[in-house]
């Protein structure tokens, strides 16, 4: 897990003593697969579906997994993207559910 070249994901505390003694104290380790972050879930928030946007989290985390989730909210023209606890695994279900709230046109998966 921890090897040089592996890509990770740490959550925990930072501990400063000062400028020169930083440490962070990992609680928790992540693998993450390479090919699965080169792929985004987009979802567009307007004044049609923003009525959705508080169930979302419910239905993110019914399918984690490690491809980040990213909201557009189009009239504000900001990004933003989900903590990692909302990361999910792109499956059928997991986008039919998402169009069906959000719109077809509103719900993308980007591949690099």
């Amino acid at each position: 897990l921890l090897s040089q070249g592996n890509v990770v994901i740490v959550e925990g505390k930072i501990s400063i003593k000062d400028e020169n003694d930083v440490s962070v104290i990992a609680e928790k380790i992540f693998a993450i697969n390479t090919s699965e972050v080169l792929e985004k879930l987009y979802i567009r928030v307007n004044s049609e579906n923003q009525k959705h946007v508080d169930g979302l989290a419910k239905i993110l985390k019914e399918y984690k997994g490690s491809v980040p989730v990213v909201l557009y909210y189009e009239e504000q023209k900001i990004t933003k993207m989900a903590n990692f606890d909302l990361w999910v695994n792109i499956c059928p279900s997991l986008v039919y559910e998402l169009k069906e709230m959000f719109g077809q046109e509103n719900v993308r998966i980007t591949r690099k």
